[in-house]
Protein backbone atom coordinates (compact mmCIF):
# COMPACT_ATOMS: atom_id res chain seq x y z
CA UNK A 1 0.00 0.00 0.00
CA UNK A 2 1.36 3.30 -1.05
CA UNK A 3 2.45 5.66 1.58
CA UNK A 4 -0.09 8.52 1.93
CA UNK A 5 1.93 11.74 1.35
CA UNK A 6 2.01 14.45 3.97
CA UNK A 7 -0.21 17.48 3.91
CA UNK A 8 0.83 20.51 2.14
CA UNK A 9 1.29 23.71 3.94
CA UNK A 10 2.03 27.18 2.15
CA UNK A 11 2.58 30.05 5.52
CA UNK A 12 2.61 33.13 3.23
CA UNK A 13 4.84 35.95 5.68
CA UNK A 14 3.26 39.30 4.63
CA UNK A 15 6.40 41.38 5.67
CA UNK A 16 9.42 40.14 4.38
CA UNK A 17 11.60 37.76 6.58
CA UNK A 18 14.15 39.09 8.62
CA UNK A 19 15.42 38.36 12.40
CA UNK A 20 12.23 39.72 13.95
CA UNK A 21 8.46 38.69 15.70
CA UNK A 22 6.23 37.54 13.27
CA UNK A 23 8.50 36.13 10.38
CA UNK A 24 10.50 34.18 13.14
CA UNK A 25 7.07 32.61 15.05
CA UNK A 26 5.94 31.88 11.26
CA UNK A 27 9.12 30.20 10.68
CA UNK A 28 9.04 28.12 14.11
CA UNK A 29 5.55 26.73 13.74
CA UNK A 30 5.91 25.72 10.41
CA UNK A 31 8.93 23.70 10.93
CA UNK A 32 7.93 22.19 13.75
CA UNK A 33 4.67 21.03 13.03
CA UNK A 34 5.14 17.19 12.51
CA UNK A 35 3.43 15.47 9.50
CA UNK A 36 3.08 18.35 7.45
CA UNK A 37 5.30 19.82 4.88
CA UNK A 38 5.76 23.58 5.38
CA UNK A 39 7.09 26.13 2.52
CA UNK A 40 7.16 29.82 2.93
CA UNK A 41 6.55 32.67 0.72
CA UNK A 42 7.47 36.67 1.27
CA UNK A 43 8.98 39.33 -0.53
CA UNK A 44 11.70 41.81 -0.67
CA UNK A 45 15.27 40.77 0.86
CA UNK A 46 15.26 37.49 3.22
CA UNK A 47 17.75 37.81 5.87
CA UNK A 48 19.67 34.61 5.54
CA UNK A 49 19.76 33.63 9.62
CA UNK A 50 16.17 33.46 10.10
CA UNK A 51 15.86 30.66 7.45
CA UNK A 52 18.95 29.31 9.09
CA UNK A 53 16.92 28.61 12.13
CA UNK A 54 14.60 25.88 10.37
CA UNK A 55 17.14 23.88 10.31
CA UNK A 56 17.76 20.67 7.81
CA UNK A 57 14.14 20.72 7.25
CA UNK A 58 13.94 21.12 3.68
CA UNK A 59 11.86 23.64 3.24
CA UNK A 60 11.23 25.98 0.28
CA UNK A 61 11.39 29.38 0.96
CA UNK A 62 9.51 31.71 -2.17
CA UNK A 63 10.56 35.22 -2.95
CA UNK A 64 7.42 37.42 -4.56
CA UNK A 65 7.23 40.44 -6.27
CA UNK A 66 6.43 43.53 -3.82
CA UNK A 67 2.69 42.60 -2.37
CA UNK A 68 1.54 46.47 -2.02
CA UNK A 69 4.14 47.98 -4.81
CA UNK A 70 2.95 45.25 -7.55
CA UNK A 71 -0.17 43.32 -6.06
CA UNK A 72 -1.26 42.01 -9.57
CA UNK A 73 2.37 40.77 -10.23
CA UNK A 74 2.26 39.68 -6.54
CA UNK A 75 -1.51 37.84 -6.52
CA UNK A 76 0.20 36.18 -10.02
CA UNK A 77 3.18 34.57 -8.68
CA UNK A 78 1.48 33.42 -5.16
CA UNK A 79 -1.52 31.91 -7.18
CA UNK A 80 1.15 30.06 -9.53
CA UNK A 81 3.16 29.17 -6.41
CA UNK A 82 0.06 27.56 -5.21
CA UNK A 83 -0.93 25.84 -8.09
CA UNK A 84 2.15 24.06 -8.98
CA UNK A 85 2.88 22.96 -5.79
CA UNK A 86 -0.54 21.49 -4.61
CA UNK A 87 -0.79 22.71 -1.55
CA UNK A 88 -3.50 21.85 1.00
CA UNK A 89 -3.54 24.70 3.09
CA UNK A 90 -2.25 28.40 3.16
CA UNK A 91 -1.64 30.08 6.14
CA UNK A 92 -1.02 33.79 6.28
CA UNK A 93 0.27 35.52 8.75
CA UNK A 94 -0.44 39.39 9.37
CA UNK A 95 -1.99 42.46 10.75
CA UNK A 96 -4.71 44.02 8.41
CA UNK A 97 -7.71 43.46 6.05
CA UNK A 98 -4.46 43.50 3.36
CA UNK A 99 -4.45 39.53 3.79
CA UNK A 100 -7.54 39.53 1.51
CA UNK A 101 -4.59 39.87 -1.52
CA UNK A 102 -2.93 36.88 -0.20
CA UNK A 103 -6.32 34.80 0.42
CA UNK A 104 -7.72 35.84 -3.08
CA UNK A 105 -4.52 34.49 -4.64
CA UNK A 106 -5.08 31.55 -2.48
CA UNK A 107 -8.53 31.13 -3.55
CA UNK A 108 -7.10 31.68 -7.28
CA UNK A 109 -4.11 28.77 -6.91
CA UNK A 110 -6.66 25.99 -5.88
CA UNK A 111 -6.26 26.22 -1.82
CA UNK A 112 -9.42 25.36 0.32
CA UNK A 113 -8.21 25.74 3.87
CA UNK A 114 -7.32 30.02 3.95
CA UNK A 115 -6.17 30.51 7.44
CA UNK A 116 -6.06 34.66 8.42
CA UNK A 117 -3.70 34.91 11.08
CA UNK A 118 -3.69 37.72 13.00
CA UNK A 119 -0.60 39.12 14.86
CA UNK A 120 -1.08 42.54 15.89
CA UNK A 121 -3.50 44.98 17.48
CA UNK A 122 -3.47 47.81 14.65
CA UNK A 123 -2.28 48.71 10.91
CA UNK A 124 -0.42 51.25 9.35
CA UNK A 125 -2.69 51.31 6.35
CA UNK A 126 -6.52 52.05 8.19
CA UNK A 127 -8.25 53.14 5.10
CA UNK A 128 -7.29 49.95 2.70
CA UNK A 129 -8.15 48.03 5.95
CA UNK A 130 -11.30 49.15 6.33
CA UNK A 131 -11.79 49.28 2.17
CA UNK A 132 -11.05 45.36 1.95
CA UNK A 133 -12.21 44.30 5.42
CA UNK A 134 -15.70 42.72 3.59
CA UNK A 135 -13.85 41.46 0.66
CA UNK A 136 -11.36 39.71 3.41
CA UNK A 137 -13.67 38.48 6.03
CA UNK A 138 -15.60 36.06 2.80
CA UNK A 139 -12.08 34.71 1.74
CA UNK A 140 -10.73 33.74 4.73
CA UNK A 141 -11.96 29.98 5.72
CA UNK A 142 -9.88 30.25 9.04
CA UNK A 143 -9.22 32.58 11.45
CA UNK A 144 -6.17 32.32 14.22
CA UNK A 145 -4.62 35.17 16.77
CA UNK A 146 -1.52 35.63 18.78
CA UNK A 147 -4.07 36.61 21.83
CA UNK A 148 -7.89 37.78 22.50
CA UNK A 149 -7.12 41.50 21.23
CA UNK A 150 -5.18 40.55 18.03
CA UNK A 151 -8.26 38.37 17.19
CA UNK A 152 -11.21 41.14 17.89
CA UNK A 153 -9.11 44.10 16.26
CA UNK A 154 -8.81 41.76 13.14
CA UNK A 155 -12.08 39.65 12.94
CA UNK A 156 -14.31 41.52 14.85
CA UNK A 157 -17.57 39.51 16.75
CA UNK A 158 -17.01 36.71 14.49
CA UNK A 159 -15.47 33.36 16.13
CA UNK A 160 -11.39 32.59 16.04
CA UNK A 161 -8.78 30.64 17.73
CA UNK A 162 -5.76 31.80 19.78
CA UNK A 163 -2.77 30.57 19.05
CA UNK A 164 -0.38 31.87 22.10
CA UNK A 165 3.34 32.66 20.67
CA UNK A 166 5.85 30.26 22.44
CA UNK A 167 9.64 30.70 22.97
CA UNK A 168 12.06 27.43 23.10
CA UNK A 169 12.21 28.42 26.82
CA UNK A 170 15.89 26.25 27.50
CA UNK A 171 17.59 28.51 25.20
CA UNK A 172 16.92 31.86 27.95
CA UNK A 173 18.31 30.02 30.76
CA UNK A 174 20.13 32.57 33.14
CA UNK A 175 24.01 31.38 33.60
CA UNK A 176 26.07 33.61 35.69
CA UNK A 177 29.69 32.83 33.96
CA UNK A 178 27.99 33.16 30.27
CA UNK A 179 26.58 36.68 31.88
CA UNK A 180 29.66 38.23 32.85
CA UNK A 181 31.48 36.84 29.23
CA UNK A 182 28.55 38.57 27.52
CA UNK A 183 28.90 41.97 29.16
CA UNK A 184 32.73 42.46 29.04
CA UNK A 185 32.08 41.30 25.19
CA UNK A 186 29.51 44.07 24.84
CA UNK A 187 31.75 46.82 26.91
CA UNK A 188 29.74 46.97 29.78
CA UNK A 189 31.70 47.48 32.96
CA UNK A 190 30.90 45.86 36.16
CA UNK A 191 28.60 48.79 37.60
CA UNK A 192 27.27 49.66 34.15
CA UNK A 193 23.08 49.46 34.38
CA UNK A 194 22.26 48.48 31.24
CA UNK A 195 18.64 48.58 29.79
CA UNK A 196 17.74 46.30 26.92
CA UNK A 197 15.31 46.49 24.44
CA UNK A 198 15.03 44.54 20.60
CA UNK A 199 12.73 44.37 17.39
CA UNK A 200 12.24 46.67 14.38
CA UNK A 201 13.18 49.98 13.85
CA UNK A 202 9.61 51.26 13.38
CA UNK A 203 7.49 53.79 15.05
CA UNK A 204 4.90 51.06 16.68
CA UNK A 205 8.21 50.58 18.93
CA UNK A 206 7.91 54.30 20.10
CA UNK A 207 12.03 54.39 20.41
CA UNK A 208 12.04 58.07 20.81
CA UNK A 209 9.73 58.32 23.87
CA UNK A 210 12.32 55.40 25.68
CA UNK A 211 15.40 57.75 24.26
CA UNK A 212 13.88 60.34 26.04
CA UNK A 213 13.43 58.42 29.35
CA UNK A 214 16.77 57.09 29.33
CA UNK A 215 17.60 60.92 29.27
CA UNK A 216 15.92 61.67 32.05
CA UNK A 217 17.10 58.99 34.16
CA UNK A 218 20.59 59.76 33.05
CA UNK A 219 21.22 62.48 35.82
CA UNK A 220 20.56 60.69 38.58
CA UNK A 221 21.95 56.86 37.57
CA UNK A 222 25.43 57.86 35.41
CA UNK A 223 26.20 54.25 35.15
CA UNK A 224 22.85 53.52 33.02
CA UNK A 225 22.94 52.44 29.62
CA UNK A 226 21.29 51.13 26.94
CA UNK A 227 21.16 48.64 24.33
CA UNK A 228 19.09 49.18 21.28
CA UNK A 229 19.42 45.59 19.32
CA UNK A 230 17.50 45.29 15.94
CA UNK A 231 17.45 47.30 12.86
CA UNK A 232 14.77 49.07 10.65
CA UNK A 233 13.84 52.13 8.22
CA UNK A 234 14.18 54.65 12.03
CA UNK A 235 18.00 53.85 12.48
CA UNK A 236 19.37 56.78 10.86
CA UNK A 237 16.79 59.20 12.86
CA UNK A 238 17.23 57.18 15.89
CA UNK A 239 20.80 58.21 16.06
CA UNK A 240 20.24 61.67 14.61
CA UNK A 241 18.38 61.50 18.05
CA UNK A 242 20.87 60.24 20.02
CA UNK A 243 23.57 62.79 18.81
CA UNK A 244 21.43 65.28 19.62
CA UNK A 245 20.54 64.30 23.14
CA UNK A 246 24.59 63.77 23.57
CA UNK A 247 24.16 60.33 24.94
CA UNK A 248 26.17 58.53 21.71
CA UNK A 249 28.85 57.20 24.14
CA UNK A 250 25.92 55.06 26.03
CA UNK A 251 23.41 53.99 23.52
CA UNK A 252 24.43 50.98 21.79
CA UNK A 253 22.95 49.74 18.46
CA UNK A 254 24.32 46.20 17.58
CA UNK A 255 21.90 45.74 15.31
CA UNK A 256 20.43 42.74 14.00
CA UNK A 257 21.33 39.50 16.11
CA UNK A 258 20.88 36.16 16.19
CA UNK A 259 22.15 35.38 19.18
CA UNK A 260 18.99 36.90 21.57
CA UNK A 261 18.68 34.41 24.30
CA UNK A 262 23.52 35.31 24.53
CA UNK A 263 22.94 39.14 24.29
CA UNK A 264 19.87 39.35 27.45
CA UNK A 265 22.18 37.54 29.93
CA UNK A 266 23.99 41.19 29.65
CA UNK A 267 21.22 43.05 30.63
CA UNK A 268 19.75 44.43 33.63
CA UNK A 269 16.25 45.43 32.66
CA UNK A 270 14.20 45.20 29.78
CA UNK A 271 11.82 47.56 28.24
CA UNK A 272 9.17 47.82 25.51
CA UNK A 273 6.82 51.18 25.42
CA UNK A 274 5.50 50.48 21.87
CA UNK A 275 2.54 52.13 20.32
CA UNK A 276 0.67 48.83 20.20
CA UNK A 277 1.41 45.40 19.83
CA UNK A 278 -0.43 41.82 19.20
CA UNK A 279 1.32 39.67 21.32
CA UNK A 280 4.88 40.36 21.71
CA UNK A 281 7.07 37.35 21.65
CA UNK A 282 10.01 39.26 22.99
CA UNK A 283 8.57 39.50 26.46
CA UNK A 284 8.54 36.49 26.45
CA UNK A 285 11.94 35.99 26.17
CA UNK A 286 12.67 38.18 28.28
CA UNK A 287 10.90 37.56 31.47
CA UNK A 288 11.92 33.31 30.38
CA UNK A 289 16.19 34.93 31.22
CA UNK A 290 14.33 36.44 34.42
CA UNK A 291 14.90 39.98 33.77
CA UNK A 292 12.30 42.35 35.17
CA UNK A 293 10.31 43.90 32.23
CA UNK A 294 8.45 47.56 32.08
CA UNK A 295 5.92 47.54 29.39
CA UNK A 296 3.62 50.05 27.98
CA UNK A 297 0.14 48.98 29.01
CA UNK A 298 -0.73 49.85 25.50
CA UNK A 299 0.29 46.05 25.42
CA UNK A 300 -1.84 43.03 25.76
CA UNK A 301 -1.40 41.66 29.79
CA UNK A 302 -1.75 38.03 28.01
CA UNK A 303 2.11 38.27 27.88
CA UNK A 304 2.44 39.03 31.51
CA UNK A 305 3.50 35.25 32.76
CA UNK A 306 5.75 36.79 36.24
CA UNK A 307 5.33 39.59 38.60
CA UNK A 308 8.72 41.21 37.78
CA UNK A 309 6.80 43.11 34.72
CA UNK A 310 5.30 46.23 35.04
CA UNK A 311 2.99 47.69 32.49
CA UNK A 312 2.93 51.48 32.88
CA UNK A 313 0.85 54.21 30.91
CA UNK A 314 3.00 56.14 28.31
CA UNK A 315 3.76 59.15 30.58
CA UNK A 316 7.79 59.86 30.45
CA UNK A 317 7.84 60.56 33.99
CA UNK A 318 6.34 57.59 35.03
CA UNK A 319 8.75 55.61 32.62
CA UNK A 320 11.77 57.65 34.16
CA UNK A 321 10.89 56.74 37.96
CA UNK A 322 9.82 53.23 37.28
CA UNK A 323 13.82 52.89 35.44
CA UNK A 324 15.46 54.42 38.73
CA UNK A 325 12.58 52.06 41.13
CA UNK A 326 13.95 48.62 38.97
CA UNK A 327 17.28 49.65 39.00
CA UNK A 328 17.22 50.16 42.80
CA UNK A 329 18.02 53.73 42.42
CA UNK A 330 14.56 55.30 44.02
Amino acid sequence: MAEKSPMRVLHIITVPISMTGLPLFALRVGAAVRGVRSDFLSYGQVDERAIAALGEGGQRVFTAPHRLRHPLRYARFVSRVIRDNGYDVVHCHGNSATMALDLLAAKMGGAKVRIAHAHNTSTKAPLLHRLLNPLFQKLCTCRMACGEEAGRWLFGNRSFQVIPNGIVTESFRYDAVRAGQMRRECGFMPEDCVIGWAGSFVEQKNLLFLLDCFQDSLAKMPALRLALIGDGPLREQLMARVDELGIGERVGMPGARADMPRLLLGMDLMALPSLYEGFPTVALEWQCSGLPCLLADTITPDCVMVPFVKRLPLDRKVWSDAIRECLGFE
